[in-house]
């Protein structure tokens, strides 16, 4: 198959020899990666799901998170892992291209937060941004990050309601064991002041709508192969009591429009004494979609210094599924700037046979 030809996120990592090495595997493992063929780097991944028991406010539960990578090859590059929350209530499977951020050889760690599956019982008091806030953590401290000049850190990404935990966890960080290297906010949103007129109306009629056509609702792209693949097995895997739970978005204090977002973000970063932003800033990338994302970006008011903002004007509320290649290499790109450093950007070996061993060796 000529390189042309290759499916787009199978290209941005496995260079010119990946259509040959997929033709080695398996026919059953061919299977959709949000409406693509998985990439034949995925299959040779080091990966794990754990379920790590916390406990909040007397309530006991447990956060599930899904790590792809390689810790020692992570140590060796010398960076931290990433950590990723979605739209609380969804499975993790509409998020999976951001597990190609792991050929910068950062662990990726996909967060199902409690209460994400149907039919799944959950306590009111877990139903809320703190208590999600407090499973990051947990995880965050699971995933034993290394101290690379400083405390132990992580990078945050988390889209869209996703958003409200997260900065819960960036407010705490400075306090926390675990710090926040940098935090990438995809198309937030924090109550349905957020949101365009159109998805706002929709949401509050949440009572009325079928549940699978509000979950399509509440992850719109342009992708139609990825919302019959990737978004219909997250909605599959979600739909339970977190599930746009009123505490995470119905709360006026977590709306992000107007000043809120700016002011967050000022409020989580390190000062001197002065009471100027120091130089240990946490860097933030703001990232939307377009026309048709869920958010209105407008209503945001100017924000810090510390803010990189990127839109994705072909994109819906997933710019990281409608424009995958482009997301991906900026967020790579902005990563490694946090870092300090620069890490790899693509597997490119030649003949096949020597590609899955050297993939295998690797992994």
């Amino acid at each position: 198959m000529p390189r042309a030809a290759l499916p787009r996120r199978r290209d941005l990592l496995c260079g010119s020899a990946a259509a040959a090495a997929a033709a080695l595997l398996p026919p059953d493992r061919a299977a959709a990666w949000c409406g693509e063929p998985v990439p034949s780097w995925a299959f040779y991944l080091q990966w794990d799901q754990t379920a790590l028991p916390f406990e909040y406010q007397g309530a006991s539960a447990q956060v599930r998170y899904r790590v792809v990578g390689d810790i020692v090859r992570e140590r060796k590059a010398g960076v931290p892992p990433v950590v990723v929350i979605g739209t609380p209530g969804f499975g993790y499977d509409y998020l999976e291209t951001l597990e190609a951020l792991t050929v910068s050889d950062r662990r990726v760690a996909m967060v199902i937060l409690a209460g994400t599956a149907a039919g799944e019982d959950l306590p009111p008091v877990l139903r809320t941004a703190d208590a999600c806030a407090e499973q990051i953590r947990a995880v965050c401290r699971a995933l034993k990050p290394a101290a690379l000049g400083g405390k132990p850190a992580v990078h945050l990404v988390a889209h869209g309601l996703g958003a409200v935990p997260a900065l819960r966890v960036l407010a705490s960080s400075a306090a926390d064991a675990i710090g926040v290297r940098s935090l990438t906010l995809i198309s937030p949103w924090g109550a349905l002041s957020d949101l365009r007129d159109e998805a706002r109306a929709a949401i509050s009629a949440a009572t009325d709508i079928p549940g699978p056509q509000l979950m399509s609702a509440l992850l719109p792209t342009v992708e139609a192969r990825a919302r019959a693949s990737c978004i219909a097995e997250a909605a599959a895997g979600g739909g339970g009591p977190l599930l746009l739970a009123p505490s995470l978005y119905m709360d006026a204090s977590a709306a992000l429009a107007g000043p809120a977002l700016a002011e967050r973000l000022a409020a989580a970063q390190p000062t001197a004494a002065s009471g100027a932003i120091s130089a240990g800033r946490i860097p933030v990338l703001l990232a939307t979609g377009g026309d048709k994302d869920l958010v209105d970006a407008s209503r945001w008011s100017e924000l810090p210094s510390t803010v990189t903002r990127a839109t994705f004007a072909g994109s819906a509320h997933l710019p990281f599924v409608d424009e995958s290649e482009s997301f991906l290499y900026m967020l790579v790109d902005f990563l490694d700037k946090a870092d300090g450093t620069s890490t790899n950007r693509e597997l490119k070996f030649g003949d096949p046979i020597e590609t899955i061993k050297e993939i295998m060796k690797k992994s």
